[in-house]
């Protein structure tokens, strides 16, 4: 299905991946609440946002699970994203787009803290263009660009003590994820000040993809299983992958059942046959 308007979906429940076109690339998309409570709403929101015949953004908010109304905190995050492109789409001017894109973010953080509730979000932001990606990042949802083997060429800085921690290579992954500190957030939507991690624009080729995702998927996945899931299949196959292996994370000893949120992009082709032996 081709994508040409602003796609937004706020504490859904999706009974399976849905998939569009989108710019040169494919697009797979998942939200649903944590499997483990009936009738539980999902505290995740997500968007996809065309802006141009050469740019898209793709976005998803993680409300935060300690606070109150971070449901609520997640659909602002996200209707917020949606309200800077909806008057007038069509931008062409990059600097513009970024500018629009960070006070998309700080009208989110109003919009919550107008709230008076405490409530807090994560936030994580891809924009995609037909030669480059960058990313926007407050919180520790996560956001990364593989190559076509599954190899990492960046991966957005998660502000927790785990990300920290991780970061600064004094733990390893797994360890840090079963810390009982591992999700206590140092900044998110809904802060006093916004703390908001920009990349540079970073070159793409059409064999790389983007994964995107909130805890549900980064806390029962690891960095290395996600990376051996998606080099081979259409976009959906891999998606339903990481859907299937999400759930069964959260069910195991040391599993984190949580909501779960998924993006993946395509740049090139997505029919199976994207991933040769010579190219990463």
């Amino acid at each position: 299905m081709k994508l040409e308007t602003p796609y937004s979906k706020t504490n859904s429940n999706f009974k399976k991946a849905e998939v569009f076109n989108l710019l040169n690339g494919t697009i797979g998309i998942y939200s649903a609440p944590r499997p483990d409570e009936e009738g539980r709403i999902n505290q995740d929101s997500c968007a996809i946002i065309p802006i141009n015949d050469k740019k898209c953004l793709l976005v998803v908010a993680d409300g935060v699970g300690g606070s109150r109304a971070g449901d609520l905190a997640s659909k602002l995050a996200i209707e917020s994203m949606v309200q800077q492109f909806a008057a007038s789409p069509n931008t062409s001017y990059d600097a513009l787009e970024v500018e629009r894109i960070i006070a998309g973010h700080e009208l989110a953080n109003q919009a919550i803290r107008g709230l008076g509730l405490g409530a807090g979000t994560t936030l994580v932001c891809s924009e995609i263009n037909h030669d480059y990606v960058r990313f926007y990042n407050t919180g520790d949802s996560v956001a990364q660009l593989l190559g076509g083997k599954g190899v990492l060429k960046y991966r957005t800085l998660e502000q927790s003590a785990s990300g920290y921690a991780i970061e600064s290579q004094m733990v390893e992954q797994s360890a840090a994820q079963s810390h009982a500190d591992s999700n206590m957030l140092m900044a998110c939507l809904g802060d006093p000040i916004l703390r908001l991690e920009v990349s540079s624009k970073i070159p793409i080729n059409m064999r790389d993809l983007v994964v995107m995702g909130s805890d549900g998927l980064w806390a029962n996945v690891s960095q290395e299983l996600i990376q051996q899931s998606v080099t081979s299949g259409t976009i959906e196959e891999r998606l339903n992958r990481l859907i299937e292996l999400s759930y069964q994370g959260m069910k195991a000893q040391n599993g984190n059942s949580d909501d779960l949120t998924i993006i993946l992009y395509s740049f090139g082709r997505s029919d199976g046959h994207l991933y040769s032996a010579e190219q990463k």
